[in-house]
């Protein structure tokens, strides 16, 4: 066999020059890192502060309480009183209507209260808590409080009522607030027309011009009656909106529909 010479100034040489090489890479790298963190930690510093404060601090609306309503002479046409109520959230609550059975042994829960709950439960969401029972005494209330650890979901809550102690009496004055339904709407076709309609297109040059006055939402800025405006439609944009006239002196409320 033949004893290979090896240049060991040559392959110390090449050594070298790879540990330097990779030397450079990995400080290289290390520098790329120290600059971002640099610009993440300082320049970037007030805007990522906002997203960790963000992160800790939750903005909750508080429904300002309902002021009083008084007379020129200083009688309460309408005011606040707690009272305790009995809430469910109904997705905290395994078997629903186990749960209001066994709570109806401790507090009388009545059939009309059932169809409120019901109703109410069909009109909000799953995780929002609906009274089952309102107005309980602090003798009712008390007897659920002692035995709450065995409903989990079923809470006691203090909520506020409006009372109107002058009854009907005061209506004409005070108003009606409430959840509207099916008769309201009725009501609300029997004492104005809804009509809904487009506004003509421009490319048609004909659409526009002398003939019948054209009320737009930005016609109703800043005054409250009317006597002109600032377009006119043709008797052509009249039939191919299929708009319809309006009588002089009709009340008008506009609405604007959202997409």
């Amino acid at each position: 066999m033949r004893a290979e010479l090896k240049n060991f100034p040559h392959e110390q040489y090449y050594f070298r020059l790879r540990l330097g090489f990779t030397a450079f890479v990995v400080l290289g790298l290390f520098g790329i890192l120290a600059m971002r963190f640099s610009y993440l930690q300082i320049k970037q510093y007030a805007h990522y502060q906002t997203l960790a404060e963000n992160n800790r601090i939750s903005l909750v609306p508080v429904v300002a309480n309902r002021g009083l309503i008084l007379d020129k002479n200083g009688v309460v046409l309408a005011h606040n009183f707690f009272v305790y109520t009995l809430e469910i959230t109904p997705s905290k609550v395994d078997d629903l209507e186990a749960t209001i059975a066994e709570v109806g042994q401790l507090v009388e829960i009545s059939k009309l209260d059932r169809k409120r709950f019901n109703k109410l439960q069909s009109e909000s969401r799953n995780f929002e808590s609906i009274p089952i029972r309102t107005h309980l005494n602090e003798v009712e209330a008390a007897s659920f409080a002692v035995n709450h650890y065995r409903f989990p979901g079923v809470e006691i809550k203090s909520r506020l009522f409006r009372h109107y102690p002058l009854g009907k009496l005061g209506a004409h004055m005070i108003g009606y607030i409430g959840r509207i339904n099916d008769n309201d709407i009725v009501n609300l076709e029997k004492l104005c027309q809804i009509n809904i309609g487009k506004t003509p297109s421009r490319r048609n040059l004909l659409n526009f011009g002398k003939g019948y006055t054209w009320l737009s939402i930005s016609d109703f800025k800043g005054t409250k009656y009317l006597s002109e405006s600032k377009e006119e439609i043709t008797d052509v944009a009249l039939k191919e909106a299929n708009h319809k006239l309006i009588q002089q002196g009709t009340v008008l409320l506009t609405f604007k529909l959202l997409s």
